[in-house]
């Protein structure tokens, strides 16, 4: 008995101490929102968002406090996915943007979506097909806070044809802006994948926080600096939301590697179809300095060689 009431009272502690830190970080986001526990607190109760124009999404503080002592997720974490837990539905998300001043074209990037996968979302989204329809380019509003806490917390916001309008751009005027943005391009990232043999000369586009980062391609500059560094045509790996692999078309090693990589995951299980991007392998030319989809499978069992199979 004594045990239960103690759980009881420690519960309870920690969902107000839960509590406290999520508004701590809505007001570190610059929002004048609450969140509130009700009167009776319960395992099933549901934390309310109160100053918000639209309901956010219901949180169970007995699902964070099971997660910080069954899992070992340290509070900062819990309070961080709860966050974007709360504000994930897009309705919210506009509605946070606006009130932390970050619902600008200036904040505006380029992302890539599977075309065929998303073929549901595309239909209520302005987008621009690529590579012979198997990508679909999005502009989303992505929002880092500078926060060390909350760095790491991924929001972000499709851009509709109704923001277009309040921009007063359409959307390949805004893909563009996009595109020119310096912030944005800073943010690119290009690294070596390793210092491994079978890693030599491969690169990882992606941007600094790794998050929808496969556009990192889309940004010719880029691709040029990296096309001098490796001595011209690319094969490109468009392998995830959030990265594309990349190396010059004469490294068959690397690229056998890469594929068996690929295939070895997608047969034991590990493949995350979710933040799978092309299914297919795109090379870059650059005498043409085009980018094209390819016919070849990216996640195919490479063929052998047979001359050197021996």
């Amino acid at each position: 008995m004594r045990n239960d009431r103690y759980s009881i009272i420690e519960k309870r502690e920690f969902y107000e101490t839960f509590v406290y830190e999520l508004n701590n970080n809505l007001q570190k986001m610059g929002l004048g929102w609450k969140v509130v526990l009700p009167d009776h607190i319960s395992d099933g109760c549901v934390i309310s968002l109160q100053g918000s124009p639209e309901k956010g999404s219901e949180i169970f503080p007995f699902v964070a406090y099971n997660r910080h002592t069954q899992l070992g997720e340290p509070l900062w974490l819990v309070v961080r996915n709860s966050l974007e837990f709360l504000l994930r539905d897009d309705r919210i998300t506009k509605a946070a943007f606006k009130e932390m001043g970050v619902l600008s074209p200036n904040l505006v990037v380029p992302t890539l979506m599977n075309a065929k996968r998303n073929q549901e979302v595309l239909d209520n989204f302005p987008h621009k097909l690529y590579g012979d329809g198997d990508l679909a380019i999005v502009l989303r509003i992505i929002y880092h806070s500078t926060d060390c806490l909350l760095e790491d917390m991924h929001l972000n916001l499709r851009v509709t044809s109704e923001m277009l309008n309040e921009f007063g751009m359409d959307f390949d005027t805004l893909y563009q802006w996009s595109l020119d943005n310096p912030e944005n391009q800073r943010a690119v990232s290009v690294e070596p994948f390793g210092t491994e043999p079978e890693k030599k000369d491969i690169y990882i586009m992606t941007t600094e926080s790794f998050y929808w980062g496969a556009s990192a391609f889309l940004y010719k500059e880029k691709v040029h600096e990296l096309s001098d560094k490796l001595g011209g045509d690319m094969i490109l790996f468009p392998t995830s939301i959030n990265q594309c692999v990349a190396l010059s078309n004469k490294n068959r090693d690397g690229r056998k590697w890469i594929q068996e990589t690929l295939y070895d995951s997608k047969q034991n299980g590990f493949q995350q179809r979710e933040k799978d991007l092309s299914d297919y392998i795109y090379v870059y030319s650059r005498k043409t300095d085009e980018i094209r989809k390819t016919s070849q499978r990216m996640r195919q069992k490479p063929k052998v060689n047979k001359n050197h199979s021996r």
